[in-house]
């Protein structure tokens, strides 16, 4: 049995769910195919990676990378290893020793089996021939699947050179599918019926991704040269996929420097952003886009987007995920201030949620709105304590990262059980499952918490402690000690004076390093960083797991990623804790270890004990309290977490509607209670906040009193806040009138009312009930006021 239990060791037979979960992955329709693969490249080399290796390229380009195929194979199955063998007989290559024999004969009589491929897909998708090339290498003993396969695989990946180590049996077989290729028009079709072409390529029967892998092949043949088919090449954008990441980069480079229309040129530097995410692709992109807002449509931006979607609707989906608040504030021609481009944000979103009919993009669009009136109404952040810019924060999640998260979710067998998973997060980045691709979200989303020099702790690390603030803080007012004329006769005293310079040159070394060394994110430019933005304690990777399961509660219950921002942002507060706890103790040791001042027994003898004394006690009050100033620069602020005061989001809605209503200055009468409310669900209050004031500036009187009482009940088993708000009616304004409308609005059917944005007013208010968000909806009246009310049941 021991040598059973070694030879099962050196198979690594444990590994073997690797190669599973591998093919479940790369095979998905649900997955990012890019990622996975890039996820399986940069996975530590074992027998199972090197066998995954080949499900993406089935061609070796070495005789050691066929030798450890081969090798790897045989660990596993030894008739895997002849398959292997046998499938490159074709490829007629060098390193490869030939087969013969009956077994082989065997393999040849299965090559020729003809599948018919549209049994196992819908031939009327577009998708369909994405899903045949994921699924191709689960059967590479068949003729035409390991054809189509090599065809598409040659050029649907992210290599920049695709064609330095392709075999001639690759460039033959490319030649003969894509002969009919010759120009842009060549490829694509406005009528399409779709096809399983796994012979050659018909621009009438190419799905999206044939016609990708068609452009990229014209484009290696034509060095990038489109010959001037401009409003061509930019259509096709709407019927190829991911050109952005999978064409070299010399194309783009050449399509983009002969670019003429404007069009051409925003889709072109899309296209090099998309592949090179670099400062300078950006300023490229920013320029092109700000000179046609301006241009052709005085300085519009959604203007434009609405034109490009009207040619491209898919470079239109890539602008709009792309252009973000801080995209859009450096557009400084077209947008006037910061608060122009947040606001034209939130008009994008809307615009491209109507537009798409993904309700989404409304939800993210009325998200910003709010979480921009809250924090006007809050006013200054606590800027001293370290600080992570919720909004901005939070917004990148949803432009960034929110729709990979939705993806995921989508993808796991329902019904979602919310679970504590253990995962190993130090590898989640190169982990292939759906929980492992969940987890490398959420270090990418803390990586950027940490990270961002805009809105993240970064941010703030410069701004306070690096750029001149930690030592103006904590020298200055030590330094001028030697200076003061009641302590002038000390200084005469050389072992005091002495001892006094050694003391402030070690004090001022620490303040040195504590700015230069300790007090950043740690990389390895920074190795002494204290910020660490992996989970090497278990305390990190606890709070992580709980992330995790929190992320799937939420999406199981709301069937949405909506929340996940702010549970995203609150969590990396409790994972960034135990780092900011770490830098409070270290810097309370560097006090007890240089803030303390001691003069030398030699000194002591010649000074009036009385002078030292009430020269010691006022510098180390000084030093220490210095200390104690940074170290609390290094607990979490009081605003830090997307929360707000029930009273808060009263006053931001009353702001916000003051805006559509210039003659709307009611007295405001404000129950302040302080409940607060965490994470995203102050979005629903807000919303039934939002109708019940509007129709008060709409209906009633302008300058009468707007009143909001609260209070706490509770009803199975739930506290309910209970909110009533008291409005008058305008002058002249019959109360049975105002009765009659409301009680009618009430009994009508809402299954119309526009549940995520929209003055939809009572059926919304209603329609808000029905679904289960509040509760209680009800109006009372009063010989001049009416009263609406309405409960939210609170989970803590």
């Amino acid at each position: 049995m021991q040598h059973v239990d070694e030879i099962l060791l050196d198979a690594s037979i444990e590994n073997v769910k690797y190669i599973a979960t591998v093919i479940r992955e790369l095979s998905s329709s649900k997955t990012d195919y890019f990622n996975i693969t890039n996820r399986i490249r940069k996975a530590d080399l074992s027998v199972s990676v090197t066998i995954a290796r080949t499900f993406i390229d089935p061609i070796p380009r070495s005789p050691v990378e066929f030798e450890a195929a081969l090798n790897s194979y045989y660990y596993v199955s030894l008739f895997d290893a002849f398959l292997y063998m046998a499938r490159l007989q074709q490829l007629q290559l060098s390193f490869s020793p030939g087969l013969n024999g009956s077994l082989f004969d065997r393999f040849l009589a299965l090559n020729e089996i003809q599948l018919d491929v549209t049994q196992l897909f819908k031939d009327d998708q577009l998708a369909a021939g994405l899903d045949l090339f994921r699924e191709s290498f689960l059967l590479p003993e068949l003729n035409a699947l390991f054809l189509y396969r090599t065809v598409h695989g040659a050029l649907f990946n992210t290599v920049e050179r695709k064609e330095d180590a392709r075999t001639t049996y690759e460039r033959r077989l490319l030649a003969n599918y894509f002969a009919a290729v010759n120009t842009i028009a060549d490829i694509g079709s406005e009528t399409v019926s779709p096809d399983f072409r796994t012979d050659r390529y018909v621009r009438t029967e190419a799905c999206h991704f044939q016609n990708s892998t068609a452009l990229i092949y014209l484009l290696e043949r034509q060095d990038g040269d489109i010959n001037h088919n401009e409003v061509d090449f930019v259509r096709l954008m709407s019927r190829t996929r991911d050109i952005g990441i999978i064409c070299p980069q010399q194309h783009l480079e050449n399509i983009k420097f002969n670019a003429q229309t404007a069009e051409l040129k925003i889709v072109a530097c899309a296209l090099s952003h998309i592949k090179q995410r670099s400062q300078l692709k950006e300023h490229e992109l920013r320029a092109v886009l700000q000179a046609a807002a301006a241009n052709q449509f005085s300085g519009k931006y959604t203007a434009l987007l609405n034109h490009v979607y009207a040619i491209s609707p898919a470079v239109a989906e890539h602008l709009v995920q792309f252009s973000d608040e801080t995209f859009l504030s450096k557009l400084f021609q077209i947008m006037g201030s910061p608060n122009a481009a947040i606001e034209e944000r939130a008009s994008i979103l809307e615009w491209y949620g109507n537009k798409t009919g993904d309700t989404g993009y409304l939800d993210r669009a009325k998200n910003l709105r709010i979480d921009v009136q809250i924090n006007k109404e809050r006013g200054t952040i606590d800027d001293s304590r370290i600080y992570v810019d919720p909004l901005k924060f939070t917004q990148w999640v949803s432009n960034q990262v929110l729709d990979q998260f939705a993806i995921l979710l989508e993808s796991l067998p329902k019904p979602i059980e919310p679970q504590l998973v253990p995962l190993a997060w130090d590898k989640v980045k190169t982990g292939v499952t759906t929980y492992e691709q969940l987890g490398s979200l959420i270090v990418q989303c803390y990586e950027e918490f940490c990270s961002n020099k805009v809105h993240g702790i970064s941010s703030y690390l410069g701004r306070r402690i690096r750029h001149g603030t930690l030592k103006n803080t904590s020298y200055n007012d030590v330094v001028k000690f030697q200076n003061d004329e009641r302590f002038a006769k000390l200084f005469e005293v050389h072992e005091f004076a002495s001892a006094y310079r050694d003391w402030l040159r070690n004090y001022e070394q620490v303040l040195d390093d504590l700015r230069d060394k300790y007090l950043y994110i740690h990389t390895k430019t920074k190795p002494d960083g204290l910020i660490f933005l992996d989970f090497p304690s278990s305390g990190k990777r606890l709070a992580a797991t709980h992330l995790l399961h929190d992320i799937l509660k939420s999406f199981a219950v709301n069937n949405s990623a909506v929340e996940l921002p702010y549970i995203i942002l609150e969590y990396c507060w409790r994972i960034v804790e135990e780092d900011l706890a770490a830098i409070r103790k270290f810097v309370m040791e560097k006090k007890a270890q240089y803030g303390v001042f001691r003069a030398p027994i030699a000194a002591s003898q010649k000074i009036r004990h009385r002078d030292l004394q009430d020269f010691s006690q006022e510098l180390n009050s000084v030093a220490v309290e210095r200390f104690r100033t940074i170290e609390l620069w290094f607990n979490k602020p009081s605003i830090a977490s997307p929360s707000a005061d029930i009273a808060l989001l009263f006053k931001a809605v009353v702001s916000e509607i003051k805006g559509q209503f210039p003659d709307f200055h009611p007295a405001l009468a404000v129950d302040d209670q302080g409940f607060m409310l965490n994470g995203g669900v102050y979005h629903v209050i807000y919303d039934a906040l939002f109708i019940l004031i509007y129709n008060a500036a709409q209906k009633g009187k302008a300058d009468g009193t707007l009143k909001m009482d609260l209070d706490l009940n509770e009803a199975d088993g739930k506290k309910l806040i209970n909110i009533r708000v008291e409005s008058e009616l305008m002058p002249g304004e019959e109360i049975s009138k105002v009765a009659h409308s409301i009680n009618a609005a009430l009994q009508e059917d809402c299954e119309d009312a526009l549940v995520i944005e929209g003055r939809s007013g009572i059926k919304k208010l209603r329609r808000m009930e029905q679904a289960g968000y509040i509760r209680n909806v009800s109006y009372t009246f009063s010989p001049r006021t009416v009263i609406a009310s309405f409960s939210f049941a609170l989970d803590y």
